[in-house]
């Protein structure tokens, strides 16, 4: 049995090795035939080279020619366009010139609206002098109707407070010619209402040196000035005296003294 066997092994054995023997012979034809093929390829390939460069000479010139064609159509296409910017730039501008005139345009009308309205419409002073001068014609006129002194003197007094603010407001609107004659009136009416040495003939004649100064009449209003200084000092006196004027404004007010109204007349007087 084991000779058998040993008999069995060496035959496989070398069928074994025969069949290797084999692919190892096969291998070596594939291998050879193989080489032979490679060798027939390269010398084809060989032959191929100029004709492969002709063809990229040959697709380099298009290629070329493409992008001449392409650069110059760029070209004109940039020049199109700028020549569509210059037209679309020149409406910009005029545009904005016809909105910049008639933005000044309505400006101007605006200002000239303004002016007219500023026209019509009165100032505050021009309103004022109208009621004032309203309120005198409404005082004078009840004046004429009534027939008592004691009666006048009142509506008397509101006249001449009345004249006094005109020449005010007229003062405030350099209208000085004016403020003038209405605070001369002012003065005439009091002189005859009051006593010499009444307070509110030296406040007329104070008012009224102050516009104969606006109006350059130095010399008439240092001289009114100079009135209203004398006036006072004549109602300090009688105030010393106890033989002063009653004013009528501190008739009614409980903490008036002959001492207190001194002592303001004479830090008033310097001011002057």
């Amino acid at each position: 049995e084991r000779d058998n066997v040993e008999k069995e092994v060496g035959e496989a054995l070398d069928e074994n090795f025969k069949a290797l023997e084999e692919k190892q012979e096969s291998r070596e034809k594939r291998r050879q035939s193989t080489e032979g093929e490679t060798e027939d390829t390269e010398g084809e390939d060989s032959d191929k080279p100029e004709s492969s460069a002709e063809n990229t000479d040959s697709e380099e010139k298009p290629a070329e020619e493409k992008s001449a064609e392409a650069g110059s159509s760029s070209s004109t296409t940039a020049e199109s366009e700028a020549k569509d910017c210059e037209p679309s730039k020149m409406e910009e501008d005029a545009k904005e010139d016809t909105e910049s005139v008639g933005n000044e345009a309505k400006e101007g009308q605006d200002k000239k609206e303004q002016e007219a309205e500023e026209e019509e419409d009165p100032s505050n002073l021009q309103l004022a002098w109208e009621m004032l001068e309203l309120a005198k014609v409404a005082y004078s006129n009840k004046l004429e109707s009534m027939t008592a002194d004691d009666e006048k003197k009142p509506i008397q007094m509101k006249v001449c407070e009345t004249l006094l603010t005109l020449g005010e407001v007229s003062l405030e609107n350099e209208t000085y010619d004016q403020a003038v004659v209405d605070i001369t009136e002012c003065l005439n009416k009091r002189k005859a209402l009051h006593a010499a040495d009444s307070r509110r003939i030296a406040e007329t004649h104070y008012q009224l040196g102050v516009a104969l100064g606006h109006f350059n009449k130095f010399d008439d209003a240092v001289k009114s000035l100079e009135e209203a200084i004398t006036c006072l000092k004549l109602r300090m006196e009688n105030l010393k005296n106890k033989s002063e004027s009653v004013d009528e404004a501190k008739a009614n007010d409980a903490f008036y003294s002959r001492e207190a109204e001194i002592t303001e007349l004479e830090a008033l007087i310097p001011e002057i």
